[in-house]
C-alpha cells in the first residue's frame, strides 16, 4: 500500500507536465476515490499542487528534496573534521545545522565512552523551539544573532537544569552578548553536573549569519578551555571554508545575479554617453 501511495508524488516527479487524476489512477492501480484522497492530502501538506491541468510537484516536496541533498553534503564535509576534532580534544564532539528556524539538525556526533555511560548524549537540548535551548552552549551560539527568537523563548522561562543554569533573562542576554563578541561560548555544568561544553559558530560566507555550530563536550576536570577552544575554532574555520550555501543564500545570490544582469542590460555601452571607446570606433580602421 505504501508503495502505491508513494507512486502518486512519483508520478508528478516523473512528468514534465501536470498529471491528471486519471493518469495517477492508472499508474498506481488505486481506486479513483483513494487516489483523489491521497492527492488531496499531499496538496494540503504542500507536497503537491493542483492546477487547472492536473497535479504538479509542490514547493514542500522541492524544499524537502533540497534539504535532504543539503544534509548529505554537510555530513560528507563534517564527519572527517569531527573525527579529527575528537582525536585532538579527547572529548565528545558534534556539529548542528542551525540554518532553519523551524528545527535544527544534528549533522554528526561522536561520543566517548564516558559520555555514553553518563547518558550525556541523551540529555542535551537541540530544539530551538524549547526554552531549554538557552541553557546550552549550542543555544547561545545558534541564537546569538536571532534576538526575536530569544525574546520569545525568554518569555516562556528558561528551565533550571542544574544549580548552575542561568535562568534570569538579563543574565541570559548578557551571556548572549558575550557569545557574539567572543564568537564562542563555554558552559560548565549548566546542562549536566560535572560536564562542560564549548560551542563555536560556522557562518555563511555570503551573509555572515550563523548556519551551524561545532561543539566539544568533556568532563569538567579534564576540560582545558584554551586547548579545546583552539581545536574547535580550527575545525569551524575548515568547515566554514567548505560549507555549501543554503537554499536561502543560493536564492539571494541568484536574485542579485539577475538584478545585476538587468542593470547591465540597461547601462549604455561605451561609456555614460553611449559613445564608442577610443580606438574601438566601428568606423575607424584598426591601428597598426
Amino acid at each position: 500500500m505504501l508503495g502505491r501511495i508513494l507512486a502518486v508524488p512519483d508520478g508528478c516527479l516523473d512528468s514534465a507536465a501536470p498529471v491528471r487524476l486519471s493518469d495517477l489512477v492508472r499508474a498506481t492501480g488505486l481506486p479513483s476515490a483513494t487516489a483523489w484522497r491521497i492527492a488531496a492530502g499531499l496538496v494540503e501538506a504542500d507536497l503537491l499542487a493542483r492546477t487547472d491541468d492536473g497535479y504538479v510537484v509542490g514547493p514542500g516536496l522541492i524544499e524537502r528534496g533540497d534539504r535532504a541533498a543539503h544534509q548529505r553534503a554537510l555530513r560528507a564535509i563534517a564527519l572527517p573534521e569531527l573525527v579529527e576534532l575528537h582525536h585532538r580534544t579527547g572529548g565528545a564532539v558534534w556539529a548542528v545545522d542551525v540554518s532553519r528556524e523551524s528545527g535544527w539538525t544534528i549533522i554528526g556526533q561522536i561520543y566517548d565512552r564516558a559520555a555514553l555511560q553518563n547518558q550525556y548524549s541523551e540529555q542535551w537540548a537541540h530544539d530551538p523551539a524549547k526554552p531549554a535551548i538557552l541553557a546550552t552552549a549550542l543555544g547561545y551560539i545558534g541564537l546569538a544573532d536571532r534576538p526575536d527568537l530569544v525574546d520569545r523563548l525568554l518569555s516562556r522561562g528558561v528551565p533550571r537544569l542544574t544549580p548552575y543554569t542561568e535562568t534570569a533573562p538579563l543574565r541570559v542576554i548578557a551571556t548572549l552578548d558575550r557569545a557574539v563578541g567572543e564568537r564562542q561560548l563555554i558552559e560548565h555544568g549548566r546542562v549536566w553536573p560535572g560536564w562542560s561544553c564549548l560551542a563555536v559558530p560556522i557562518a555563511d560566507r555570503a551573509t555572515g549569519r550563523t548556519v551551524a555550530v561545532v561543539g566539544v563536550i568533556d568532563r569538567t576536570p579534564r576540560f582545558v578551555d584554551d586547548r579545546v577552544s583552539r581545536a574547535a575554532r580550527a575545525t569551524a574555520a575548515h568547515l566554514q571554508s567548505q560549507w555549501p550555501a543554503t537554499a536561502t543564500t543560493r536564492a539571494r545570490t541568484h536574485e542579485r545575479s539577475v538584478s545585476a544582469e538587468r542593470d547591465d542590460a540597461k547601462r549604455p555601452r561605451g561609456g555614460a554617453l553611449g559613445r564608442s571607446l577610443p580606438g574601438l570606433d566601428s568606423n575607424q580602421e584598426p591601428a597598426g
